[in-house]
């Protein structure tokens, strides 16, 4: 029967293809692969829309029906206006590596080795990645980050302390409560419905000498309010986003404080380094002068265990440590007037240890796999690689994950406790690099490529980023004042698990084939697959060099406008940094092509293209 079926489609394929090639295609935009006639014609003008609105050099675009390919072509050029794209060059698919690689990598091994992604836990004594980590989330993530959340002082020099349980006090710079024992506060309240801040989203706490509390978020917004209603006077906007000096995030941010003699806001960093300038502007009087701490060495009174700093009447900085050390210096130099000397927390919130609901040690010994997969385990964004170098005292090139994941929990603090919400994050998925290992012996990179991809057929036609290409690798562009500028090839390196793989449209549409024919819809989405409520599944990646889009429709989904899109699969791999918004639109616009193309029930590219 399958002899037969080959026989139906050889004979006329020649045909189909001979026909789809003779149509004519927009100038300076040249096409090469197959399709079903009638599709071809519906995908090539919305392509050549989009290509052209977002300025994009060339991609790749791949439809399948009910596991059929009914659509693989590449568009524009691989490297512009020299090298025309074809349909099986690769491009950097970004975090649809996520999706279509690393979860089903991890559930592959989860399964191989009969771990129950929703019990085995990441860290704790039973953890998967526990030894190497312990100290570093114990002794210098929680402790900097609990139960502490910010510190500050007034123009009367009082010390303000606001803690994790949503409550602050009022002392001295030793006694913390000497003045005033916990009082409630109240967070920036959520009139947009789009901004729900967490009290982990608090980065920093200043007061300027109107006695104003200041208050900067993870987000990079800032409010401004009293001690107990932070956001009275002024709620945080994302039109006004604060100014950082180049190449730093709020997340590097370690301490602010406002000077009462000038109102100057001074930022001190986890590179060394101080700038200072205005409540939105970090920059504006000087950026990257360096400042020193009593010690270098994390875990006592180094700059990664700052939880807290504040400028007095008489412009003395003082800072406070996570083993409940103080000192008092200048911007520049944090022990200069005072060494370090101790300090006693509010009276009660020792009650908070061992309380599931605040204490962060508890919060890190919870995280499940399943959690790395969800994006729940409260983890932010991604690992600062530059950082962890310096961190480390290391080279880039030296680095290794788990230095960048030593780094992430000395500077990153749990946004919640584990499954209680999602947080996307690049790092979640990183992960994977050192827990495949751990599981199976072999690097992420050979368990993926031996156990996942040469099985599938896929060795070589799916590889990770490199700097050195051959002649399938698409040229990688960004794009600068609506011109397309070529960038250089480089290695994945330690970004491979969470978004280093290249592949075309076409082999990511081998990929879902596969995928929905082991999976249920609720499995892929365990694995990393985001799902909408009628269970379509999707994921999109975002570069630099390229951006990518995948959408699987499950069996019976009927798009809003009643056209049957059941089994239906679209892929898209630009080779330039694009907004996936533009990729999203595109797909869903060549979904919707499908049931009106007529396509015969037999006809299938894979039987004649391969994979």
């Amino acid at each position: 029967m399958h002899h037969k079926l080959f026989s139906i489609v050889g004979t006329t394929m020649a045909g189909w293809l001979l026909s789809v090639f003779l149509l004519p295609y927009p100038p300076n935009i040249p096409s090469h692969g197959s399709a079903w006639p009638t599709l071809a014609q519906q995908v090539d003008a919305l392509v050549k829309q989009v290509m052209q609105d977002n300025h994009i050099v060339g991609m790749t675009v791949a439809v399948t029906k009910e596991g059929r390919l009914v659509l693989s072509k590449g568009y524009g050029y691989a490297k512009a206006n020299t090298l025309e794209m074809l349909p099986n060059m690769r491009t950097r698919i970004g975090s649809v590596s996520k999706a279509t690689v690393t979860g089903p990598v991890a559930v592959k091994l989860m399964e191989e080795k009969g771990i129950d992604s929703k019990t085995q836990n990441v860290y704790g004594i039973n953890g998967v990645l526990n030894s190497p980590f312990y100290d570093f989330y114990r002794h210098i993530g929680t402790r900097r980050f609990y139960p502490i959340l910010a510190m500050a002082i007034a123009p009367d020099d009082k010390v303000y302390t606001w803690y994790v349980n949503g409550k602050y006090s009022i002392g001295t710079s030793w006694d913390l409560d000497r003045y005033q024992g916990l009082q409630e506060f109240t967070l920036p309240d959520d009139q947009d419905d789009q901004t729900d801040y967490e009290l982990t989203d608090i980065r920093a706490i200043a007061i300027s000498k109107s006695n104003k509390v200041y208050v900067w978020y993870n987000d990079a917004t800032r409010s401004i309010g009293t001690p107990g209603d932070l956001d009275r006077y002024e709620a945080p906007d994302k039109n006004k986003e604060v100014k950082l000096p180049d190449g730093k995030s709020m997340l590097n941010i370690v301490g602010i404080a406002i000077a009462k003699s000038n109102d100057h806001v001074y930022v001190w960093y986890d590179d060394g380094t101080v700038s200072s300038g205005t409540s939105l502007d970090f920059t504006k009087y000087f950026t990257g002068r360096t400042y020193a701490t009593p010690s270098n060495d994390p875990g006592g009174m180094s700059r990664y265990d700052i939880r807290g700093i504040g400028i007095a009447s008489d412009d003395h900085v003082y800072v406070w440590y996570s083993n409940d050390k103080a000192s008092s210096g200048w911007s520049r130099d944090l022990d200069f007037y005072r060494s370090p000397y101790s300090y006693s927390l509010a009276a009660g919130i020792e009650q908070l240890d061992g309380d599931p609901a605040f204490d962060r040690n508890i919060w890190w010994e919870q995280i499940v796999l399943q959690d790395l997969l969800d994006h729940t385990a409260g983890f932010q964004r991604s690992g600062d690689t530059k950082g962890a170098a310096q961190m480390f005292g290391v080279s880039e090139g030296m680095l290794t994950y788990g230095h960048v994941h030593k780094h992430f929990i000395s500077t990153r603090p749990l946004r919640w406790s584990p499954g209680m919400n999602s947080s996307y994050s690049n790092h979640g998925f990183g992960l994977w690099t050192l827990i495949v290992p751990a599981l199976s012996g072999q690097s992420y990179e050979d368990y993926a490529v031996n156990n996942y991809l040469v099985p599938l057929g896929l060795q070589g036609k799916v590889r990770p980023m490199t700097a050195s290409p051959d002649e399938l690798d698409a040229y990688p562009y960004n794009v600068k004042n609506g011109q397309p500028v070529e960038l250089s090839f480089k290695d994945a390196g330690l970004g491979l698990a969470a978004g280093g793989w290249t592949a075309s449209a076409k082999s990511l549409l081998w990929i879902t084939r596969n995928l929905a024919r082991t999976y249920e819809v609720d499995e892929l989405d365990a694995m990393g697959w985001g799902k909408n409520s009628k269970g379509k599944l999707a994921h999109d990646g975002l570069i630099d060099g390229g951006a990518a889009y995948v959408a699987m429709f499950p069996e019976g989904y009927i798009s809003q406008s009643g056209k049957d899109l059941s089994e239906v699969h679209v892929a898209l791999a630009a080779n330039t940094r694009v907004s996936t918004s533009a990729l999203r639109n595109l797909a869903s616009k060549i979904a919707l092509a499908v049931p009106d193309s007529d396509i015969p029930p037999l006809y299938d590219l894979w039987l004649v293209l391969g994979n």
